[in-house]
């Protein structure tokens, strides 16, 4: 038996000025942050879901972190419809 993480970054971010999961903590990208972290988990693999802005997101980060940190990358393409559409993706 094999464990995932699946790490959700597939909501709106209403507030944010710019997409959520580009915003800075620490001067990293929040979605870096927590991709970096998961190194640390006890986990066989990854799977990111994004949501909205998915290619901005995509083309500013994942490329580098996924070299670092191997993952696997969907994209919610009904991720408007709430919580519960990535965990169906």
């Amino acid at each position: 038996m094999s464990t995932v993480a699946i790490i959700l970054a597939a909501d709106t971010g209403e507030g944010f000025e710019t997409p959520k999961y580009l915003a800075l903590m620490d001067g990293t990208p929040m979605l870096i942050k927590v991709i970096e972290d998961s190194e640390s988990w006890n986990v066989d693999s990854r799977v990111i879901v994004l949501g909205p802005d998915a290619e901005i997101v995509a083309a500013e980060i994942l490329a580098d972190a996924i070299s670092k940190v191997p993952a696997t990358v969907i994209i919610d393409p009904e991720w408007a419809e709430g919580a519960s559409s990535p965990l169906r993706v």
